[in-house]
């Protein structure tokens, strides 16, 4: 099981986002949602626990049906739920950064951190996290793009494809904005890696989930929730 990362979007920023279904980007399609990262974004985001264990259509019906919120899986949890990076919630550290070593994607050297510090909302190589401040931080991995280059550990050959789930953060006009993809057909990571790379200019991007609990809605698009899959956490910004 893994946690979700959601952001809805008040009415004032609206104008700040923008949602694409099926973006046909080389030889794959993906779902995209873009938000610009104004302190009115930033302030909003936070974690919140599907502490009822339902699924996804259970748990966003009692959110209320009528709401728009954009969401996508983020950090990786263990079978009961507990996470296996760091993760803090509302200002509190619910687990420390994890440097171990292990099997999976989640240990692919470097992972990384998305997190919301002194308003700023980042996304860096674990190994470079050192706030103490942050008031949302979720580690997942393996990092996709790192200061503007694709992890060097993809192979462009690779047959290892999978349905997945990522974000990013590119700066224009000296503003930043955080985008969301996932991909609708099965790609490699470094297939994944160049959208955000090439398409986005991203300077640093992070894999958030791959495989079956990849799950992302855009605040319009798709509301068709899943009745079986059960996510633990979510970042979310309600409308």
């Amino acid at each position: 099981m893994y946690c979700m990362l959601s952001v809805g979007c008040l009415p004032a920023l609206k104008a700040q986002m923008v949602e694409k279904s099926n973006l046909q980007y080389k030889n794959g399609n993906y779902n995209v949602f873009i938000i610009h990262c104004d302190a009115a974004v930033t302030k909003r985001i936070s974690i919140i626990e599907n502490t009822a264990n339902v699924s996804e259509s259970a748990y966003f019906n009692t959110l209320g049906a009528q709401s728009l919120f954009f969401s996508i899986t983020a950090s990786v949890v263990d079978s009961d739920c507990r996470p296996l990076g760091l993760c803090i919630e509302n200002g509190q550290l619910l687990h420390s950064l994890n440097s171990n070593a292990g099997e999976g994607n989640f240990f692919l050297k470097p992972n990384g951190v998305l997190m919301v510090d002194s308003g700023t909302v980042k996304i860096i190589n674990a190994d470079n996290f050192n706030s103490k401040t942050a008031t949302t931080a979720i580690q997942s991995g393996p990092m996709l793009v790192i200061d503007g280059k694709i992890h060097p550990a993809f192979d462009p050959g690779s047959k290892n494809k999978n349905i997945r789930c990522g974000a990013g953060i590119y700066t224009e006009n000296g503003e930043s904005f955080l985008v969301f993809i996932k991909s609708v057909s099965p790609v490699s990571f470094a297939e994944f890696a160049a959208i955000f790379r090439d398409e986005y200019k991203c300077s640093n991007a992070l894999n958030l989930e791959s495989g079956a609990y990849c799950s992302m809605h855009l605040p319009t698009v798709d509301k068709n929730y899943s009745t079986k899959t059960k996510i633990c956490r979510y970042l979310f910004i309600r409308l």
